[in-house]
């Protein structure tokens, strides 16, 4: 397709096509067309298109459900009884091990290595690392729970901890993000059938156990900046957007003998 066959009535078509035949959200409609504008701002910066066809196009959106996962329903997860084996319980294992150790990211779990897990000062052994996104110093102690999952990996051979990237040469780190992909992919489907057989009617995804421990720490901390330190935001806002939604029913008891 040239360049010059992106006019507004195309965009309008495309809109309507994807509203009416493929039947999206409004907010992945959104998302499509803000990708198509994009390309459109750079073809325009690069002089192959004289015209701004997304002038009057809108493009709509509406406030989006956030999926929320329970400490409580992680427990549930936890406490299936799989095959040890099996790839689902692969992957329960990194997913509780990001839960365990404050919300780790899929790419950080990935990468972690057992130099990263070490004696602190105080001779309990602590897991400290890098974050990929933001390239902040995460440390926290390592729970009983973390330290019996950590059982099942022997430091041997590869520097990782977790067998996600194994074969991958040091460097390439085209081939490891692929491989995170992938994993992170097969993960989630694993987590869907696992919720699944938990009863637990959510779309779970392996992010959801950042959420689960953001929102367990404030509900045992009771102090926002604290769990901000823990997760590695920079700023509170950021922790507050992880634990927004979630239902606070620890001042229920104090809400009733008031009403009293």
């Amino acid at each position: 397709m040239p360049f010059g066959a992106l006019e507004a009535e195309l965009f309008r078509e495309f809109r309507t096509y994807c509203y009416e035949e493929r039947g999206n959200s409004t907010n992945t409609v959104g998302r499509e067309l803000g990708i198509m504008r994009t390309l459109v701002c750079h073809a325009m910066k690069e002089g192959r298109l004289s015209g701004y066809p997304f002038e009057h196009i809108t493009i709509d959106s509406e406030p989006s459900r956030k999926e929320l996962l329970t400490p409580e329903e992680v427990e549930r997860i936890a406490d299936l009884e799989i095959d040890e084996d099996s790839p689902p319980a692969e992957a329960r294992r990194w997913f509780l091990s990001a839960y365990y150790a404050g919300g780790m990211r899929f790419s950080d779990v990935a990468t972690l290595q057992w130099q990263h897990i070490r004696e602190g000062r105080s001779g309990r052994p602590r897991v400290c690392y890098k974050m990929k996104k933001t390239a902040d110093t995460v440390g926290v102690p390592l729970i009983p729970e973390a330290k019996e999952i950590l059982g099942n990996y022997e430091e041997e051979g590869d520097d990782r901890v977790f067998p996600i990237s194994e074969g991958i040469e040091p460097g390439d780190e085209e081939a490891l993000h692929r491989r995170k992909c992938q994993r992170n992919s097969a993960v989630n489907r694993h987590l869907k059938e696992l919720a699944g057989r938990a009863g637990i009617e959510k779309r779970v995804t392996f992010h959801l156990s950042r959420n689960a421990a953001a929102w367990k720490l404030y509900q045992n901390v009771g102090d926002i900046y604290k769990v901000s330190k823990f997760l590695g935001h920079s700023n509170v806002e950021q922790t507050q957007d992880y634990i927004d939604g979630f239902v606070d029913e620890s001042r229920d008891e104090d809400f009733i003998a008031a009403m009293r």
